[in-house]
């Protein structure tokens, strides 16, 4: 990602596969995760046995409820409403074309606890809108009505297919559930080990051709401005073929425009071996669903009052799904009712979620822009490396979440806390903090521009916000915002030091900003 500070050059989508612990899908099994337990036998390889060995679990007073903590599980079930229990993950990576034959768990040395109030429920979602939102927390009756375990299973496992370390691969990954609530008899049911056993079949191994590595789409408007774009990738090395839009819709096949482009790019890996994609283009004006590059909405319903879909990139760079031991085309409407990424109360798609490319967008408005993006992206390129500025990774951060909420615990500066957690991660540069409180900076917007207007390497911020601002607050006070803004954008001097950015906010890279919705954003 190349980017000045908060102008994206090139709006790189980070596809973390979001997938929360215990998220209760159809066919649904789990995601990324810590290991947290000792394993034995060469699953990878034809398979074998995974041996989970886990620590007496911990039982902490949070005022009206407890919640439950076990040595070594860095993540919980997160299902709002639902009781929060701690998870172990784990995930095997195979070559591409390998059959998953079967996946068993069984647990041992199962003992059980009496409890002296409920398990915590999880709080529900809060936008980093840029709007203040109280965290709420309710039970669900059904669940903490039940005589039935949460979960109801030991262990869950999800099969994808993606890249890994540029290589096409099948991911399979096991969420095994240490511990299970029974809420009507107020007790814990424990394992203190856990055996996974897989079964995989080698298979026919599946390769791809190799005659470019960058592929770009954009209308055929845009062309004459990316020649040098495509020229300047060739000198790199980088193998770069340009596509039309207009092409591409005369040729593929495809339900609309979106999906021609998706079944586009499936040829162009298998074809041509490509890795990423660039898509040039965004709206036509003022015109909401006028592209130049088409979008793909997910329709998650948050019960947000902001919007009930969201545009994301992540279906163009999700091109398989696992199915039958074989990659198939995943077209996000797996219950085919036309409606994509599906996630309500009575209609979920089943998605892999998985990048098998490398996916970005410049969602350019005019030639003017796209001009000006290149330019940006090849004087980064070729000028950038060596420079001493750039070693140096700027982080600003506050207090994300307001703190008295006993059942959750966050009486800490949650914004901060992330940005340190970032620095952890960037040996050899220098860390500068603009912080609320104990930073090497107070976070004031004047001292944010004058940190920023520098140069760095890197900048993250975490906080909240819109596509016109970023914002925070400072300690305990969150009815006070400390704000980020267009009018600080335009008063930074940076130049040509152009760093990479990472937001921790709800809308600052939405693309699809009319005035329509900017209506709203004013609203507050």
């Amino acid at each position: 990602m190349k980017v000045k500070v908060v102008e994206a050059l090139f709006v790189f989508a980070l596809f973390l596969t979001t997938t929360m612990a215990g998220v209760t899908m159809p066919g649904e099994k789990a995601e990324h995760g810590n290991m947290g337990a000792a394993t034995s036998g060469s699953p990878e390889h034809g398979g074998g046995v995974l041996s989970f060995t886990f620590s007496e679990p911990v039982v902490n007073d949070r005022g009206s409820y407890v919640t439950i903590t076990m040595k070594g599980a860095e993540t919980f079930t997160m299902n709002p409403g639902e009781p929060m229990l701690p998870v172990f993950q784990k995930t095997l990576i195979f070559p591409l074309g390998t059959k998953i034959k079967g996946v068993s768990g069984t647990p041992s040395y199962v003992r059980t606890m009496e409890l002296p109030k409920k398990i915590a429920p999880a709080p529900h979602p809060v936008p980093f809108d840029g709007r203040h939102h109280r965290i709420t927390i309710s039970e669900n009756s059904h669940i903490y009505g039940s005589t039935s375990p949460y979960p109801e299973e030991w262990f869950r496992y999800h099969i994808g297919v993606g890249l890994h370390d540029g290589e096409h691969v099948i991911f399979l990954t096991i969420e095994v559930y240490p511990v299970r609530y029974h809420p009507a008899a107020h007790m814990l049911e424990y394992a203190g080990a856990f055996d996974v056993e897989v079964n995989t079949d080698e298979g026919t191994p599946v390769t791809f051709n190799d005659a470019y590595d960058l592929l770009i789409v954009a209308p055929q408007k845009f062309s004459d401005e990316l020649a040098p774009l495509v020229a300047h990738k060739e000198s790199m090395g980088m193998k770069t073929v340009l596509a039309t839009t207009e092409d591409i819709y005369k040729d593929q096949q495809g339900r609309d425009e979106a999906e021609k482009i998706k079944y586009y790019i499936k040829n162009a890996v298998e074809n041509w071996g490509i890795t990423y994609v660039m898509l040039v283009g965004g709206m036509k004006g003022q015109w909401l669903w006028s592209w130049y590059v088409p979008v793909r909405y997910s329709h998650l319903d948050d019960n947000s009052s902001w919007e009930a879909s969201y545009i994301s990139d992540l279906y163009f760079a999700d091109i398989y799904k696992y199915e039958a031991g074989q990659p198939v085309f995943d077209d996000w409407d797996s219950n085919g009712n036309g409606v994509f990424a599906e996630w309500t109360r009575f209609n979920k798609d089943i998605l892999d979620l998985y990048p098998d490319v490398y996916v970005g967008r410049l969602p350019c408005r005019n030639e003017r822009e796209v001009t000006a993006m290149v330019n940006k992206i090849i004087m980064y390129e070729t000028q950038t490396h060596g420079k001493e500025w750039f070693n140096k990774m700027v982080v600003v951060g506050g207090d994300s979440f307001e703190d008295n909420i006993p059942e959750i615990g966050t009486d800490y500066i949650e914004g901060q806390v992330e940005c340190d957690q970032a620095l952890s991660f960037m040996d050899g540069f220098e860390h500068v903090r603009v912080y609320v409180e104990g930073g090497d900076y107070e976070f004031t917007p004047e001292n944010a521009v004058s940190v920023l207007s520098q140069g760095e390497g890197f900048v993250y911020f975490s906080g909240h916000g819109n596509p016109t601002s970023w914002a925070t607050h400072p300690y305990n006070d969150f009815e006070t915002w400390i704000d980020f803004n267009l009018e600080s954008i335009e008063q930074l001097t940076n130049g040509e030091k152009l760093p990479v950015l990472v937001v921790g906010g709800c809308h600052n890279s939405q693309f699809n900003v009319s005035v329509l919705n900017l209506l709203k954003i004013w609203e507050g």
